[in-house]
């Protein structure tokens, strides 16, 4: 066998192994890339979950702030409404107990 022969098996040799070890990592590639692809997937049905409550939450927030705002106002018309009550009743009583 002519030398130039036995060079171009052994290169034939060493593009078959390098498609070959190509082939496996591609395949391996594509492996990885699919997985990527599913757990991206999941973490965006996770994210839609997150929103919904994040969601839900701002609207529970804004109910308990509207809430707390109505309960401090309707003690501000309370206070004003029956303070001059109390002030009246306060002074009256004031002045039956200086006549005893």
């Amino acid at each position: 066998m002519p030398e130039t022969d036995l060079t171009d098996a052994k290169i034939a040799a060493a593009e078959a192994r390098t498609d070959a070890k190509f082939e496996r990592l591609m395949g391996r590639i594509d492996t990885i890339a699919a997985d990527l692809r599913g757990d991206l997937k999941e973490m965006n049905a996770k994210l839609d979950g997150i929103n919904t409550l994040v969601s839900s939450t701002k609207a529970n927030i804004w109910v308990a702030t509207g809430a707390i705002v109505a309960a401090i106002a309707l003690a501000f018309a309370i206070a004003l409404v029956v303070g001059p009550w109390a002030f009246g009743f306060g002074a009256q009583l004031r002045d039956m107990v200086r006549e005893r």
